[in-house]
């Protein structure tokens, strides 16, 4: 009995422990990589993205008989169940086909909102631990100078501050500098973000979609 709810206790405390684990997401740039996408959990940098690493190509092989990737079926399943392949083609027609083009545009952009709406949930549970952004903007005209840098504030800054109001930003860690400077030749681009999440959101998050596509689902049923 006593071993049996120490069990249970561990496995609980295993598990919150495990949601409440922060994944820290940093985008930057650097000189001979270009820019840079990386994850660290407990301390371990993964490397994502290359922005100048070109993929290396395979070495060609005789042309074989094609077969179905063990990937393929679990991508499927994992559409189906997301409620994702309700934007293919062949799912679209269907739907045009029994309701009308309006009833098929209606329920595709109910699933957006939905969508887009536990995205927005996951977003307001990140912490900015850091932002630096600086951006000098040149060119080889002076009036194109000017021009690039306000299209850059127009679009920067109010970014920023919308961010800054779905999620946590921390002002000790923001620094966002766009500048122009008219004896330069080229713009000048650089970025170091770190972003905070646990996981507990992105479990919340992908299991209010199952939820959703479950009971979508139950009522086509009916």
């Amino acid at each position: 009995m006593w071993v049996l709810l120490g069990i249970v206790i561990f496995l609980a405390l295993l598990v919150g422990g495990i949601l409440l684990l922060p994944v820290y997401l940093i985008v930057k740039t650097d000189e001979k990589k270009g820019l840079q996408l990386q994850f660290r959990v407990l301390g371990k940098t993964f490397e994502g993205t290359d922005g100048n690493e070109k993929p290396k190509k395979p070495a060609q092989k005789p042309a074989a008989k094609p077969q179905a990737a063990p990937g393929n079926a679990v991508a499927d399943m994992l559409k189906k169940a997301l409620g994702l392949h309700r934007f293919e083609k062949e799912y679209l027609q269907r739907k045009i086909q029994e309701g009308g083009f309006g009833y098929a545009v209606s329920e595709s952009l109910q699933i957006i909102r939905e969508l887009l709406e536990q995205v927005m949930d996951v977003v307001r549970g990140c912490v900015a631990v850091k932002f630096q952004l600086q951006l000098c903007c040149g060119s080889e005209d002076p009036a194109d100078t000017a021009i690039a840098y306000s299209r850059y504030c127009a679009l920067v800054y109010p970014l920023v501050g919308y961010l800054s109001t779905v999620m946590h930003l921390r002002k000790r860690g923001a620094d966002v500098n766009i500048s122009c400077d008219m004896l330069e030749n080229k713009t000048e681009f650089f970025c170091h973000v770190v972003i905070r999440l646990r996981i507990f959101y992105v479990v919340r998050c992908v299991l209010r979609i199952l939820a959703a596509e479950a009971k979508r689902k139950k009522e086509e049923m009916q």
